[in-house]
């Protein structure tokens, strides 16, 4: 006899569900922006280094998308500079 399915909740229970944004999320967005615009580079030029679209980019800006560690590294990597001076530059601003 096969075992009853298992209900929605317990099925989607172990899988990756998106984190809502937290205000970190928009203090890193806006961080990458004004570097991004210091170098005058456009949105659409750091997609292209980064391989995704220029509205991930822009969401990425608005602190709408999470951003991974290793999208932080290549994002830095672009911007000529390191992640942790950007997640240093945000926490200065915290503590001031």
């Amino acid at each position: 006899m096969l075992a009853p399915a298992p209900s929605t909740s317990a099925a989607t229970a172990g899988s990756q569900r998106p984190r809502a944004t937290r205000d970190i999320d928009v203090e890193l967005g806006r961080r990458i922006r004004w570097l991004r615009m210091t170098r005058r580079m456009s949105q659409e030029r750091l997609a292209e280094h980064l391989g995704v679209s220029t509205q991930m980019v822009q969401n990425y800006e608005a602190g709408r998308n999470r951003i991974t560690v290793g999208r932080l590294l290549d994002i830095a990597r672009a911007l000529a500079t390191t992640a942790a001076g950007i997640l240093d530059a945000i926490e200065q601003e915290r503590t001031s």
